[in-house]
């Protein structure tokens, strides 16, 4: 149903390379949609849906996360919360943060083993995964062709 697929890395290029006059029904992420309406100035419809992960994380927690660790960098998605964000050494994509992290002085860590859905994530499965090429996913031939002109509309912008 989308005219154009983003990610968190590449939106705000998107966002940017659309004319001012046209309408933007943004229905990745109301937080991501919220932090790029700041970046970019633009009036996005935003759908009002989210990933929990990004929800759960608490101001509260994170104060007392930096007061046990004062030197500790903050790095975060765009899809965090502003109470969140307001924190952060450096707002990115995951890509983004690895490039920070990989460049960075300071020895980060990560609370992505706090995510439950990371949490899933074992070298063993990768590990299978890579050996079966499995599990395998199948998509419907119709819906393969309907999702591809917004992916190929991406890949133009991006």
């Amino acid at each position: 149903m989308s005219d154009i697929i983003c990610t968190s890395s590449n939106a705000e290029k998107i966002i940017d390379s659309l004319l001012q006059y046209e309408k933007i029904i943004f229905a990745s992420d109301k937080l991501l949609g919220t932090y790029l309406k700041g970046k970019t100035g633009r009036d996005l419809l935003l759908w009002n849906g989210s990933c929990q992960v990004h929800e759960i994380f608490s101001e509260k927690e994170l104060i007392r996360l930096k007061t046990r660790h004062p030197s500790a960098l903050v790095l975060a998605h765009p899809e965090c919360n502003d109470d969140i964000l307001h924190h952060a050494h450096h707002i990115g994509s995951t890509t983004s943060i690895i490039h920070f992290t990989i460049e960075s002085t300071e020895n980060d860590g990560c609370a992505c083993n706090e995510c439950p859905h990371m949490r899933l994530n074992t070298l063993e499965k990768m590990m299978r995964s890579l050996e079966t090429i499995g599990p395998e996913i199948s998509i419907p031939y119709d819906i393969r062709i309907r999702a591809r002109k917004p992916l190929e509309r991406m890949l133009v912008l991006n």
